[in-house]
């Protein structure tokens, strides 16, 4: 089969993790004879592509970089370019997209942010809210259109066969494992601020400041807490000039490298999630595979995804996030039982062997249309 895979957009963070992930066993999988990658620029991304004859990558600059060249690209020309190099089946791995009658598709659904009316609203440009709410109705075209559907949970499951009018056979909840994070000699000046900071004192928020994200619960949070216990500090996976770092009690680390991120994790004793929204949440997976105990915004997504293996806080009341994160930094018996948790959840995402799922369903698509798409 010749795989091809729509990854624009895929420049850094959980989503390049997952998209090199599922590289990964697309190059190993003697199925697939060719993959053929549209990819944003390499100056925009933050990884390389793995050596391989059986790929080839094709940069789009000028759609990568032009809202509206894109958009075209989702609805018409992403279809002509797959039936240039001869397809056989596309992987949409962005959220939106499509295929042609020849060439069917399967649409990987990872942007929850569009089915959240409250992270919407955190939002305060109109024009900001229309550019999601487009972003929705590209989503639907092309899972209305896709031969199979792939999603990171039940509650997303049940927003797309709800809002997107599509069946439920056709869609399969594909839940993430977390990437390995090895232990990678080197001198990690970045984190400085987290070696400095008193033990059992470091809480830790990995992710960007997006409003829905809820950064500033998690701030705020900090400040109730450092009345009680002075010395605790939050550290952000932010650009060090970052506007949260005149926060007293709070450092911005900027963006961490794999190496960087595992060493910040063991020097962390809690994880702090308090995003409205996400499709999957791999930093708190990753967390999880290292033993440090998470703290999660309690919404559907998490109770889904986590299950009794993280504790669930208010993200609207900062006074809720302060009382649970210091129940966990005060109580062993709790922090060992979230570890023990946490280390049992990932093994049970590991052994679903995600990416390689996600690849045998592209197989079994490419098997019921193979003849159609010749």
């Amino acid at each position: 089969m010749h795989l091809a895979i729509d990854a624009l957009g895929t420049k850094r963070g959980g989503a390049a993790t997952g998209f090199l992930e599922l590289l990964t066993v697309a190059v190993a999988d003697p199925r697939i004879e060719k993959i053929t990658v549209f990819s944003s620029p390499a100056t925009d991304r933050r990884f390389a592509f793995p050596q391989s004859q059986k790929l080839e990558i094709i940069e789009k600059t000028v759609v990568d970089r032009n809202p509206f060249a894109r958009i075209s690209w989702y609805e018409y020309f992403l279809a002509r370019a797959c039936r240039s190099v001869s397809a056989d089946l596309l992987f949409i791995f962005a959220n939106y997209g499509r295929g042609c009658s020849k060439i069917p598709h399967v649409t990987y659904v990872q942007q929850s942010l569009p089915f959240s009316r409250e992270a919407i609203q955190t939002f305060d440009s109109r024009l900001e809210q229309l550019r999601i709410m487009t972003y929705r109705h590209q989503m639907r075209r092309s899972c209305q259109d896709a031969a199979r559907v792939i999603c990171q949970s039940n509650v997303m499951r049940d927003y797309l066969v709800k809002y997107f009018d599509i069946h439920a056979s056709k869609v399969e909840v594909v839940y993430l494992s977390p990437r390995k994070l090895d232990k990678i000699p080197g001198d990690y000046r970045r984190i400085d601020p987290m070696r400095a900071a008193p033990a059992r004192n470091r809480i830790l928020y990995v992710g960007d400041s997006y409003p829905y994200k809820m950064v500033e619960t998690a701030i705020m949070g900090t400040r109730l807490m450092r009345q009680y216990r002075p010395e605790v500090q939050l550290f952000l996976t932010l650009p060090k000039d970052h506007p949260f770092s005149r926060e007293h009690g709070v450092a911005c680390l900027s963006y961490l490298e794999a190496g960087e991120l595992r060493e910040a994790f063991e020097l962390a004793d809690l994880l702090v999630l308090p995003s409205l929204v996400e499709s999957c949440g791999l930093p708190p997976l990753e967390a999880m595979s290292v033993g440090i105990p998470v703290l999660i915004a309690d919404r559907p997504y998490a109770r889904d995804i986590f299950e009794d293996a993280a504790v669930f806080f208010d993200p609207m009341d900062a006074r809720d996030l302060a009382n649970q994160a210091l129940r966990i930094l005060e109580d062993e018996a709790l922090r060992e039982t979230l570890m023990r948790k946490g280390l049992s959840l990932v093994q049970k995402r590991e052994a679903g062997k995600p990416y390689q799922r996600m690849l045998d369903i592209c197989l079994e698509e490419f098997a019921k249309n193979g003849s159609r798409a010749k």
